[in-house]
């Protein structure tokens, strides 16, 4: 794994930054996806965007410690299913992502 970075910005709020350096296959099999996910995945066309789709979830799982299913609203806005976690995800052209999850319903934006 790349670049990985884990700070406490508050009581209820994490972020987490990592720079993507793994292949398709290694992410893919470091994930335990239901079938739903399997579908989306290969919805996408380009295998960068799988990687950043996947590297996401990767994340995630570090982050909290378990793997649990990012879905998105009409919007687009990310949420974990089953989960009153609030999320968001920002992607950069230099394969980094940043998640920050928060127990609380705000998430301010932050960049990197």
């Amino acid at each position: 794994m790349g670049f990985f970075l884990k700070k406490q910005i508050s009581k209820t709020c994490q972020i987490g930054i990592w720079q993507i350096k793994e292949d398709y296959k290694t992410l893919f099999s470091s994930l335990n996806l239901n079938e739903e996910d399997k579908s989306t995945l290969e919805n996408f066309k380009n295998e960068k965007r799988k990687i950043e789709w996947l590297s996401v979830r990767f994340l995630l799982k570090k982050l909290i410690g378990k793997e649990m299913q990012i879905l998105y609203k009409k919007s687009g806005q990310p949420f974990i299913k089953n989960s009153s976690i609030s999320i968001s995800i920002t992607h950069r052209k230099n394969r980094k992502n940043c998640f920050t999850f928060s127990k609380s319903k705000r998430i301010k934006r932050y960049r990197f």
